[in-house]
């Protein structure tokens, strides 16, 4: 049974940045527009990689992320990708922000753990981060 990880203010948490957001449990789903879905068909690891995408290409900024996998590796976001700000992001796997600037405008839910080691993580709604 999946638990939340923490219950704390994430302007607490390390390198990020979220202020009048939670981490909570409970699930909401990502509006489907410009949706963007993994389907690991590259290195299946990498965020930066065209073909781990549908369509073989990156997502853009405004874009609704959907990451479905049962891989238990972690997907890295490094400083090859600048920036980016979606919408939403919606991953049953882990996420490793080496570097670069992730910004997620409305609502994201990542299981089961976000790292952060470098770059940075901006969540201007709520995030959800939910262990194991």
């Amino acid at each position: 049974m999946a638990q939340t990880v923490a219950l704390a203010r994430v302007s607490d948490v390390g390198n990020l940045s979220a202020p009048d957001s939670i981490f909570s449990q409970g699930f909401e789903r990502c509006s489907p527009s410009n949706r963007v879905a993994w389907d690991g068909g590259g290195d299946g690891t990498s965020w930066a990689d065209p073909a781990n995408w549908e369509g073989d290409e990156l997502p853009q900024d405004g874009s609704s992320i959907t990451i479905e996998s049962s891989n238990p590796q972690m997907i890295g976001y490094d400083v090859s990708l600048g920036a980016t700000r979606l919408d939403c992001l919606e991953s049953t796997r882990g996420i490793a922000i080496t570097g670069g600037d992730l910004e997620i405008t409305e609502f994201a839910t990542v299981s089961p753990e976000i790292t952060i080691t470098g770059g940075s993580l901006v969540v201007t709604g709520i995030l959800q981060v939910i262990g194991e």
